[in-house]
């Protein structure tokens, strides 16, 4: 959404934001879901005026990185549980006659 001016398109979004006054500004917020595949995708950004003397820079680009969901740690079932219990149990038996 822009704070001022419209914008369409999808996975390339153009905007056309009116004038900006010498020194102005003009704020356009996307909001992007990354894909399920890890990896790193680039963002690039343009701009461009007709009263613009310097193009170069005009153009910005940021990398950004998607990674891997964490695994969640390997859990017991009761039954697991119940036996880790025992040996445990058995093992500060052992330990408390030696």
């Amino acid at each position: 959404m822009p704070s001022q001016g419209t914008c369409s398109g999808t996975s390339t979004v153009t905007c056309g934001l009116g004038t900006i006054a010498n020194g102005g500004n003009a704020t356009i917020t996307l909001t992007i879901t990354a894909p399920m595949t890890p990896g790193t995708f680039m963002n690039t950004a343009t701009v461009s005026s007709a009263n613009d003397t310097t193009a170069a820079n005009n153009s910005s680009t940021a990398n950004a990185t998607v990674v891997a969901a964490a695994t969640g740690a390997p859990t017991l079932s009761p039954e697991m549980l119940a036996l880790l219990a025992l040996v445990l149990a058995a093992l500060g038996v052992l330990a408390v006659k030696v």
